[in-house]
């Protein structure tokens, strides 16, 4: 088995190739290699191997190098761009929400007012049971207690 991709055992040490489907950035790390072996053929085999060696472990040419960070460069810029646009539909979404908590609340108070302004016309005092418990209810309750008022006799056909 050769030592070298593109040499046979027995064959002198005159020229180094690559072969043309190599990446190119191999190839040009491989052309010192191969004007040395043009220069000295009678290379020594150690020689030849510790040059390839290090032909094979040079680091990437530049140009791989600046498309690697301008790789990441836009990688960081589109993690950015995802994380501000994320935070501003984060931001509508809460707005929006904060409205329409803010309109049910609103409608609550409203209605628990007026059913109070309602009783208290009808049934003069409004017990201190009656506020606790319009206090607590919501709207859907509050809604049914405003629909019963006008026909309630007492206040307990009102909250029954």
């Amino acid at each position: 088995m050769p030592d070298h991709p593109n040499r046979q055992p027995h064959e002198p040490a005159t020229q180094f190739t690559c072969p043309r489907n190599q990446d190119i950035g191999l190839r040009m790390r491989r052309l010192p290699l191969d004007y040395m072996l043009q220069v000295t053929p009678d290379m020594p085999k150690l020689l030849i191997d510790t040059v390839w060696e290090l032909g094979r472990l040079a680091p990437e040419p530049m140009p791989r190098s600046l498309a690697w960070k301008w790789r990441e460069e836009g990688r960081r810029e589109g993690r950015q761009e995802g994380r501000q646009e994320g935070r501003q539909e984060g931001r509508q979404e809460g707005r929006q929400e904060g409205r329409q908590e803010g309109r049910q609340e609103g409608l609550e108070e409203s209605t628990r007012r007026t059913l109070l302004k309602l009783i208290g016309k009808r049934f003069q005092p409004i017990p201190k049971w009656v506020h606790d418990k319009i206090k607590q209810a919501q709207f859907d309750q509050l809604d049914r207690w405003f629909d019963r008022v006008d026909m309630a006799q007492d206040l307990k056909q009102v909250f029954n």
